[in-house]
């Protein structure tokens, strides 16, 4: 309806006509038409526009993302998120309305993760968004560009207040959600012992494959359904998957060249085992909670050690391997390779480990071994070997382990890896003399006769370099003895002077019995008694 105060209008004069009615929301072309009559009946029309504008409406938006690496910035690759309610609220916490009375209802995000609330009157707004089931809100803020962060708070799920003009599209408010971690890892070590535990002092192993793998075998995806790469350990020996969903799960372990898996689930603490499999290299099914990581799968890998090294013939008895042309291997000697209660050994691979037998050089190694406790037996099936004194000198890599009861070594531990050549045997060969009574003539006395049995029936009695008693001895007839299965070594031999004779010097008689010395000869030179 217009109202106009009058009817008739004099020349120059005006007046103004109301039309009452509401007001169109936005900015508008606003018209108004007056037609009336002249004094002389004819007819005029007049068009204007008017001087008023409605209310410019404005817009609130922008978009839900995946942050797949929760640093709430929007990095490239990272794309819309589908299922995240979005709702808009008045600054105190009521739902909103939008400029013609209506309550704005909340929107659900597509593939694009895009929401827009429009049609609003300017005022103080907040925007809220429930993140889909699995997912939570990234840090807010973060960065130094607020087109590209994430402006929801992780707890409550809000915007801060939102201070929206009249005309304005505000479409910077957006959310950056993502899977809580999820992990699954642990620690792949050199298992020094091959025991299955990590010890002290047993650090991490690099260039381990460990590869994750779903419940049926096939390689896993992580929650956002991106295929998980297999990791190459570091020195550290650590691995970890993660951006897990809760389910089932399988790690894989391949070795590095070289090296073999430990036993598994050995000793009481999961948290210090290993656990996967040596034949397989794969764990037992793992079942990942919620929300939840599991560092505890564990792989111990050890190299192959190796047991020498050398039975030799102890020239001079000593027990220590001498740097001279004399002592040399000793071929035909068999070496037994046993555990430290004397029991057979398997390599490796489970094979009993066989005796081997000396070549002329007289090496011998024992490889592809478990770390491990052993020793050895080097028996020479020969009357005339003897085993020659243990542990002499001062240097492990020159001296005899056997013991002469029963041709084995001490035990000795070897390590991951080890070259272990200290077990060595030295075997000697006893030696004889032949010793003799010999009567020199007097100076121009010519043969000189004595009793037929002056030499016969005399002691000889033989020392070691100790002073011990070694044999005691009776001369035949001819004033000859033999001594056997005499030790390498230094002796005094002391003579019993004969009736009617004296010694031209002494009756004690040094020598020297190398290892295999045959009949050696002494000789103690008498004379008359004038």
């Amino acid at each position: 309806t217009i109202t106009c105060p009058k009817t008739t209008l004099n020349p120059s004069e005006s007046m103004t006509c109301t039309k009452t009615g509401v007001a169109k929301a936005g900015q508008y072309a606003n018209e108004a038409t007056a037609t009336g009559k002249d004094s002389t009946g004819k007819t005029v029309s007049d068009k204007d526009p008017s001087h008023y504008y409605g209310k410019e409406l404005s817009c609130l938006g922008d978009f839900v993302w995946l942050d797949k690496n929760s640093n709430g910035i929007q990095d490239s690759g990272e794309s819309g998120i589908s299922g995240a309610k979005v709702e808009l609220l008045y600054s105190n916490g009521n739902p909103a309305k939008d400029f013609y009375g209506n309550t704005v209802s909340p929107q659900t995000t597509g593939t694009d993760g895009k929401y827009k609330f429009c049609k609003l009157a300017d005022g103080k707004y907040i925007v809220k968004v429930t993140p889909p089931s699995g997912y939570v809100i990234s840090p807010k803020d973060q960065g130094g560009d607020d087109n590209k962060d994430s402006d929801v708070s992780p707890t409550t799920g809000k915007t801060t207040t939102i201070t929206l003009p009249e005309g304005v599209n505000d479409m910077k408010w957006d959310a950056g959600l993502f899977k809580p971690e999820a992990c699954l890892g642990n620690f792949v070590w050199e298992d020094k012992n091959a025991n299955g535990i990590q010890d002290s002092g047993e650090n991490g192993v690099s260039g381990a494959k460990v590869e994750l793998l779903d419940a049926n075998d096939n390689p896993a995806k992580d929650g956002y359904g991106d295929p998980i790469a297999p990791q190459i350990t570091t020195g550290s020996g650590e691995y970890k998957f993660c951006k897990l969903d809760a389910g089932k799960y399988i790690v894989k372990v391949t070795p590095p060249s070289g090296y073999r898996v430990s036993p598994k689930d050995q000793g009481g603490d999961n948290s210090k085992d290993s656990d996967i499999d040596p034949t397989t290299g794969k764990t037992s099914l793992i079942t990942l909670p919620t929300s939840g990581s599991d560092m505890t799968w564990d792989a111990g890998l050890y190299k192959p050690a190796c047991i020498g090294n050398y039975v030799w013939l102890d020239y001079d008895g000593n027990g220590i391997q001498d740097n001279n042309s004399n002592e040399v291997g000793i071929g035909g000697v068999v070496v037994t390779l046993m555990d430290s209660n004397g029991n057979s050994v398997t390599d490796v691979n489970g094979n009993t480990v066989a005796a081997q037998t000396t070549a002329a050089d007289g090496k011998y190694q024992f490889c592809n071994l478990k770390p491990g406790s052993y020793k050895v037996k080097m028996l020479k099936d020969d009357p005339l070997y003897y085993v020659t004194y243990k542990d002499k000198g001062n240097d492990e890599a020159k001296d005899s382990d056997i013991k002469e009861s029963d041709y084995t070594t001490d035990p000795v531990t070897i390590s991951s890896g080890e070259d272990y050549k200290d077990l060595d045997g030295g075997y000697f060969k006893c030696g004889s003399l032949i010793g003799v009574y010999s009567i020199i003539p007097m100076d121009g006395m010519g043969a000189y006769s004595v009793e037929s049995d002056a030499l016969e029936g005399l002691d000889v009695k033989i020392y070691d370099a100790s002073g011990a008693l070694i044999q005691s001895l009776k001369t035949d007839r001819k004033g000859q003895f033999k001594a056997d299965n005499l030790l390498p070594g230094k002796y005094k031999i002391v003579f019993e002077k004969p009736r009617g004779l004296k010694f031209t010097s002494s009756k004690t008689v040094n020598v020297t019995v190398r290892a295999g010395d045959a009949d050696v000869r002494v000789e103690n030179k008498l004379a008359p008694t004038l």
